[in-house]
């Protein structure tokens, strides 16, 4: 493997979400280029095992079952990276919930109820997990944090409103984050189009 293609050695990333589609690619390509990758999954416990099982050959990666809408989970994991592996140089931040039901519901059909279910899971989801690994990647070297937002979260949709405002709302923590947590941890943002996975 040519050196530029193992440009990870010795970096430990966390990924949420990293059963889904985007997830498990970017968890993929992570460990083949010889990053330390740990991932959490919602539900999808026989598809964690399964990306564990097909990438541990090639390098170190381990799964955690976490909602990440309840600080106390999160909280817990981070304790337990900062005593196994002292820092966090990565997090990527790409979970989200998907139901077929809200995405292609009305908007006006909805009670607020179904819009603070998925902000409570996409935008709570991230706050806690910066919230509770900030620290830890403080002492990282160079750290970076990536969120996940959505292309018509920007400019509009006509369906999968809940989704968009709770993208809309990563992306605004996201931005504020870059200043906030600067000039340690570089935050960005990338807002993502449509994807078949």
């Amino acid at each position: 493997m040519d050196s530029r293609e193992r440009d990870f050695d010795g970096r430990l990333c966390l990924v949420t979400g990293g059963s889904g589609g985007v997830g498990e690619a970017l968890v993929e390509i992570l460990v083949k280029r010889g990053c330390a990758t740990l991932f959490t999954y919602a539900t999808n416990q026989d598809k964690a095992r399964r990306i564990v099982e097909k990438l541990r050959p090639v390098g170190y990666v381990e799964a955690f079952r976490a909602d990440l809408s309840n600080y106390d989970e999160v909280r817990n994991l981070a304790r337990y990276v900062r005593e196994r592996q002292g820092r966090l140089d990565h997090l990527a931040v790409l979970h989200g919930l998907s139901r077929g039901d809200l995405w292609k519901a009305s908007w006006d059909s909805l009670g607020l109820e179904d819009y603070m279910e998925v902000l409570k899971i996409d935008f709570g989801g991230f706050f806690n997990v910066v919230k509770a690994f900030k620290d830890l990647m403080m002492r990282a070297r160079s750290p970076s944090i990536v969120a996940v937002s959505s292309t018509p979260a920007l400019v509009g949709d006509v369906q999968g409103i809940p989704y968009l405002v709770a993208k809309a709302a990563v992306l605004a923590l996201a931005r504020s984050l870059s200043y906030l947590l600067a000039p340690h941890i570089r935050v960005n943002v990338v807002a993502l189009g449509s994807i078949e996975t």
